[in-house]
C-alpha cells in the first residue's frame, strides 16, 4: 500500500476500535516518512486514550509543527491540553486553530471551551456564538456556549441553549443536569429538580446530576432526599471527591451545634 493507503486503513482501524492495528500502521508510515503529520495526529490520539497525556501532547505538537498540517490537528491540541489543565498551551493551539480554518465549527467550540476555562467569558462567548453560527445543529456547541453563558449570570440566555441542546439531541444528559442547575439558581427549584432526574434517568451513573439533585432537594429543605441522593451516586462513586464533600456537608448541617443524635448520612 502507498501511504494514503496506509493513513486510510490506520484511521479506519482506530474507527473501528482497533487501537493496536492502527498504531501499527502509523509506525510503518513514519518508518518511511519520517515526522507525517496524519500519523503522529492519529498516534497522538491513540496515546491520549490510553492515558499517555504528556507524550499525546508530544506527539501532537510535533504533527501540529507540519505546514501540512490542518487546523483539525490544532483543534485536538487543543482539547487534550484542555483536558490536562494546560490551558497556555490549549489557548494558543485553539487560535491557530480558528486563524487556519475559521469555518471549522468544532475548532470555534474547543477555542470557546478552553477560554470558558480560563476565565475569559466573553471572548469564550464569541467563540461559542461562532461555533453555533456554524454549525446550528450542533448540540454540543450549543451546551457549551449555555455554559459560558450562565458563568457571565445569563441565566435565561443559558436556559434557552440547553433547552435547544436536549431539542437537538434528546438523550443529551449533561445539558439536562446544566439546565437543572440554571433553574435552580432562579429559583425555579421543582423544574430543576425534573431536568436533574431526566439526567439520571437517561445516565444513571452521571454523578453530576446526583449531584444536582442533592443541591435542589437541600434547597427545598428536604435534607433527607439530599442525602438519598448522595447515597445513591456513591453506591457506583463511592471515591468521588464531590460526592464525599456534599455527603460531609450534609452530616455537619444535620449535626449543628451538637444537640441530641445524628443519624448517619
Amino acid at each position: 500500500m502507498n501511504i494514503g493507503e496506509l493513513l486510510d486503513s490506520a484511521y479506519a482501524h482506530w474507527n473501528s476500535g482497533h487501537a493496536k492495528g492502527a498504531e501499527d500502521l502509523c509506525r510503518r508510515v513514519l518508518r518511511a516518512h519520517p515526522g507525517q503529520p496524519d500519523a503522529l495526529n492519529l498516534l497522538g490520539v491513540i496515546a491520549y486514550a490510553r492515558g499517555e497525556g504528556a507524550r499525546a501532547v508530544s506527539l501532537l505538537k510535533h504533527a501540529c509543527q507540519s505546514s501540512q498540517a490542518p487546523a483539525a490537528f490544532h483543534t485536538n491540541l487543543a482539547e487534550i491540553c484542555r483536558q490536562l489543565g494546560r490551558l497556555a498551551e490549549a489557548e494558543e493551539a485553539g487560535r491557530r486553530s480558528v486563524e487556519l480554518d475559521e469555518l471549522l465549527p468544532q475548532a470555534w467550540n474547543n477555542l470557546g471551551i478552553v477560554l470558558q476555562a480560563a476565565g475569559k467569558l466573553e471572548e469564550s462567548r464569541a467563540a461559542l456564538e461562532r461555533a453555533v453560527a456554524l454549525a446550528p445543529d450542533s448540540a454540543p456547541a450549543s451546551n457549551n456556549l449555555g455554559n459560558t453563558l450562565r458563568q457571565l449570570g445569563a441565566l435565561h440566555e443559558a436556559c434557552e441553549r440547553y433547552a435547544k441542546a436536549v431539542t437537538l439531541d434528546p438523550e443529551f444528559a449533561e445539558a439536562y443536569c446544566n439546565m437543572a442547575a440554571a433553574l435552580d439558581e432562579l429559583g425555579r427549584h421543582e423544574e430543576a429538580l425534573a431536568e436533574a432526574e431526566r439526567a439520571i434517568e437517561i445516565s444513571p451513573q452521571l454523578v453530576e446530576a446526583y449531584l444536582a439533585a442533592a443541591t435542589i432537594e437541600a434547597a427545598l429543605g428536604r435534607r433527607e432526599a439530599a442525602c438519598a441522593r448522595i447515597k445513591a451516586a456513591m453506591t457506583f462513586a463511592p471515591k468521588e471527591p464531590r460526592l464525599v464533600a456534599a455527603r460531609a456537608d450534609l452530616l455537619r448541617e444535620h449535626l449543628g451545634v451538637g444537640r441530641g443524635t445524628a443519624n448517619p448520612v
